[in-house]
């Protein structure tokens, strides 16, 4: 399976990056019910919880596929069959940005994973015609500012004081951007 191969850390990051690519290209192919050789319901039962563990992934090109992997399958699965996938995701970012166990380096590549995670969520859900979801749309978008509204103001306090610390300094304020 190759959400086996990409989730073992294991094997080599190129294997784990094209692993990771052909399950991507293959969600639109053949996650679908209706297509020629769909991928069966219990194998989609076999990887929909597997899907939010991943989020440490340090990797960048491995991490980028992963997430579209991620929104990919939110988009044909939410939210009529994963209807708390918004709820899930919401659940992740506010775990990361409380555990106190998380380095600041380790916190630093969850967030970005998940929040670009949810870009792409609420990106696919935002174009979606049909009534039910745009009206999950609508249901979850309270839920969505809450928590990251807090996240985003303290990204622009952290850049505020980088920037009043480090006014003649620009290697300092793209070390910011770079690490943020």
């Amino acid at each position: 399976m190759l959400f086996d191969i990409f989730a073992d850390r294991a094997v080599p990051t190129q294997i784990r990056w094209m692993a990771t690519i052909t399950l991507k290209n293959g969600i639109d192919k053949y996650w679908k019910r209706s297509a020629l050789h769909p991928i069966k319901l219990p194998e989609k039962e076999l990887i929909r919880p597997r899907l939010l563990t991943m989020l440490d992934e340090d990797t960048p090109l491995v991490a980028l596929q992963y997430c579209l992997v991620v929104a990919k399958i939110a988009r044909w699965e939410f939210p009529r069959v994963w209807p708390s996938f918004a709820e899930d995701l919401l659940a992740q970012i506010q775990a990361i940005a409380t555990d106190p166990s998380l380095s600041a380096a380790r916190r630093g590549i969850m967030e970005n994973n998940v929040l670009y995670i949810m870009h792409l969520f609420v990106k696919s859900l935002s174009s979606r015609t049909l009534v039910l979801e745009r009206q999950s749309l609508r249901q979850i978008t309270p839920l969505v500012f809450a928590v990251l509204a807090p996240i985003y103001a303290e990204r622009i306090a952290q850049f505020h004081e980088v920037m009043l610390r480090n006014q003649n300094h620009i290697s300092d304020i793209a070390t910011f951007f770079a690490e943020s």
